[in-house]
This record gives C-alpha cells, structure tokens and sequence, in this order.
C-alpha cells in the first residue's frame, strides 16, 4: 500500500473545489491506498477566506466601503466559512486539523507519491501558487511526482510556459482536465500529457447520493440557480425558464448583492446540502463548471450561462460528452429553450469510457509504471 499526499485547493471556499478534493481522496482509498488530503492554507483572499480585498485599488477600497455595512452578509460569510471546515474535518477528514503554509508542508511530506489536482491550480492567472507544482525534488527525489486534472483554463504567455515547463520537468506524469490543455501542452512541453475527468466524475452517481441523502434542504418541483458571475440579463433568462417548465425557482445566491429574483432564496449552505439542491432539482441554471459537472452526473436538464472568461472547461464536458445546446446568453436563449432535451443515455455511455480511462491513469500512479521522460 502506498502513502499518497493530495496538495489541491481544499481551503477554498468553493463547493466544487471541495468536493473535487473529496472525490480524489474517495477514489484512491478505494482503489486501495492510504490518502491524504494536506491541509494547506493557500492565499486566504484567492480561497475566498477573507472579507475585504486587500488590492488597495480604488474599486476594492470602495468595494471594502461596501462590505463594512453589510451586517447580514458578513454573518452568512462566517457561517459559509465554518461550514466548509465541517466537511473538510468530516468527510474529507485532512491530514492535520492544523492549516499547513508552505514551510509546514516540506516537514510533513510523509508520503511516497504526492499528487497534485484538480481544480484551476495551474491557472498563473488566478492562482501562481508554486506549492500546486510540488517543488520538492531537489529535497525528496525519491518520492514520485504527479498531476491529475489539474486545470489551466486560459491561455498562457510566452513567459509563463516557460516557468511552466520548468516547474514540471520533475513529474513522472502529467494529466490535465481540458482536453484543448492536454494537447497544446504536448506540443509545448514536447512530453506526453494525459487528459482525465475531473475528480467529481470518478464517482457514480449513487456514491453522490449517498454522501448526500441526510441533508435534504428542497424536496418540491423546482429550478435551481446558481450564479458566480452576474449580467443584467440573467435575470429575464431564468423568467423564460421559469415561464416554459412552470417551477419556483431556488436562488443559492452568495454575492453581497441578491443581482436575481427568485421564489426561494439562500445564502448559506454547506457542501452537502448544496449537492442535495442539484440533486433534487427539476431543471438546473448555472454559470459554474461543477455545477454543471453535477448536473450530468446526476442526468438533469440544465442550461449554463455563457460568461467571458474560462467557458472552455465547459464547453471541454459539452464535446467530451456530446451534449449541444446548452450554453446560454441574452441573444440566444429564446432559441436554446427550444432545443431538445439531453439524451443521458448516451451521455452516460460516454461517462462510463471516460471515468475507466481516468481510473487506468491513476491505476498507473499507484502501481508505479511511469517515470520522467
């Protein structure tokens, strides 16, 4: 049995970021291992942690300005916070109840293969974290080094493929979530780059409600928003939905602002409820990539707002998946509502070839066969 360590995004709060990590770890006990999740704190602002913006910009001063009145907000934000610390002791049950920074990890590298993933950890955009690219080769050289579905999501520079490729060059294997990512890499890096499913998908549907079936929070016919970004149109989209199925619509809105009406609104709640919302929905309206990796996981109508930024980690599951005509905007949405329904009989067909070529990938892992090229 091997010793593995998972360095991913656990701190953030972000339903998908947790619940991919829980996937991981899930995945590789039962293939059988002895896993970790290393608590590692990260950047506390990136990981959503912190109230205020500390970028000292006008906008974020004002924004700052904003925030200090928001009694209600600050309050729900609190609760937020030590709900995601519930599932991480609970379910996902770290490695140390203490947050790990950089320093601290080197010293608790117990482990014989350290794996890091998914989620946007190699997005130098976002989130340049060197942590996410396991630099402990020159100290451990022993140990084996991987990514899985670890994700880009944008273009990078010249400059940043450059540090890029440096900071890869000791992994035994690399595997990415968007399959666009894994073949531009392979002619960048000129070094083999796997494509694999996104954690959440490694485990059925039946796994998912169990984990979830304690924490009913909605049970009636009912259309589940969830937006991360916001446009002044999305609120005549989820009318034209609401009007074609005839539902209530359930807002989870986590913004200081309530930007869209709905029937029933929440502001907190924790991992495992936020499941049982997709799961229990009768049509799903999202912007999210996990929310739409959940939608299909659990077979429901959905459609996915088409925002400006990072669409290809959806559009990556609509190709992967062969499902059309699900990306929505204010030009398009009238004819979208129109298109047919999603065939989940061939779309879990396709799941089904895709998890066992995910579950192969870290099958090698574990077994050891791949080393540096």
């Amino acid at each position: 049995m091997k010793k593995i360590g998972i360095i991913t995004t656990s701190n953030a709060i972000n339903f998908g970021a947790v619940l991919q990590a829980y996937a991981l770890k899930t995945t590789l006990d039962m293939l059988g291992q002895k896993c970790s999740v290393i608590n590692y704190a990260g950047n506390e602002s990136i990981c959503g942690r912190n109230l205020y913006k500390d970028d000292k910009s006008i906008k974020n001063i004002i924004f700052n300005f904003f925030i200090f009145f928001k009694r209600k907000y600050k309050r729900n934000r609190k609760k937020l916070i030590k709900n995601f610390d519930e599932f991480n002791k609970n379910q996902i049950k770290m490695d140390s109840i203490k947050l790990y920074n950089f320093d601290d990890v080197i010293l608790k590298l117990d482990y014989d293969i350290l794996i890091c993933g998914s989620d946007q950890i190699w997005n130098l955009n976002l989130n340049d974290d060197l942590i996410f690219f396991l630099p402990f080769y020159d100290i451990f050289p022993e140990k084996k080094y991987y990514s899985y579905a670890a994700s880009i999501a944008e273009n990078m520079s010249d400059n940043q493929l450059r540090i890029f490729r440096e900071r890869i060059s000791h992994f035994n294997e690399i595997s990415v979530r968007e399959e666009k990512s894994s073949i531009e890499l392979e002619k960048k890096i000129n070094r083999k780059v796997e494509n694999v499913l996104d954690p959440v998908f490694l485990l059925e549907k039946e796994c998912w409600n169990v984990l979830s079936s304690n924490h009913p929070i909605h049970s009636e016919n009912y259309i589940f928003v969830f937006l991360i970004g916001h446009d002044k149109s999305d609120n005549s989209i989820i009318q034209s939905i609401k009007k074609k199925y005839n539902y209530n619509t359930v807002i989870l809105n986590l913004h200081p602002i309530q930007y869209i009406k709905g029937d029933t609104i929440y502001n907190v709640v924790d991992p495992l409820q936020f499941l049982n919302l997709i799961k229990n929905a009768s049509v799903i309206i999202t912007d999210s990539f996990h929310t739409t990796a959940f939608s299909i996981i659990f077979n429901k109508q959905f459609f996915t707002i088409y925002r400006n930024s990072r669409n290809s980690r959806v559009e990556n599951l609509f190709d992967k998946f062969k499902i059309q005509n699900r990306f929505m905007n204010k030009n398009n949405y009238m004819k979208i509502l129109e298109s047919e329904l999603i065939n989940y009989k061939i779309v879990n067909e396709y799941l089904k070839i895709e998890r066992e070529k995910s579950y192969l990938f870290l099958n090698r892992i574990v077994k050891g066969e791949h080393e540096v090229d």
